[in-house]
């Protein structure tokens, strides 16, 4: 398998990052990371901006110059959630579609990934992608960003999933 275009997602994903206003690992990040672990354990009434801040190493001012508002927090990290819930499909994806030579092994691989996407191994991610565009019903912002993130998973493992393309 030509592994060249293993991982296509964390390299390019950059560039979403840098549209979405996300960057390198440091305070906003880890705050951010903390906002994601508490909405998985606890919803997103259990996000407390003062023990975030605190978490973080940092102070509730930091953290609101970074996101604005409790509710900017929430959409960044649902964003984020989303996000995170394709990556590895997409990664699957572009992996598998790239040995493709026949159509049987079309058929085969496409088997594969629908059944790999359903498996009960899959439940946390499934349940965390419903999650996020549930947030995103009454929320102009998230739906935007959402739909910002899938497009652009979709749109990059099309083009790398295309015969002949340098991966």
């Amino acid at each position: 398998m030509d592994g060249g275009h293993r991982g296509w997602w964390s390299r390019s994903h950059r560039n979403l990052y840098a549209r979405l206003g996300t960057g390198g690992r440091n305070t906003r990040e880890k705050i951010l990371e903390l906002t994601i672990a508490v909405i998985d354990e606890g919803g997103e009434q259990a996000v407390r901006t003062n023990q975030l801040a605190t978490d973080a190493g940092t102070t509730p001012p930091t953290l609101y110059h970074y996101f604005g508002s409790r509710e900017g927090l929430i959409e960044q990290a649902q964003a984020e959630r989303f996000l995170r819930s394709l990556i590895d499909d997409a990664n699957y994806f572009v992996d598998r579609v790239a040995v493709i030579e026949t159509g049987d092994e079309l058929r085969a691989v496409l088997g594969e990934i629908f059944s790999r996407r359903d498996g009960a191994e899959r439940e946390n991610v499934r349940r965390r992608r419903l999650n996020a565009i549930g947030a995103a019903y009454a929320r102009d912002g998230l739906s935007r960003r959402i739909a910002e993130v899938h497009n652009s998973i979709v749109s990059e493992a099309t083009s790398m999933s295309r015969p002949g393309n340098a991966r």
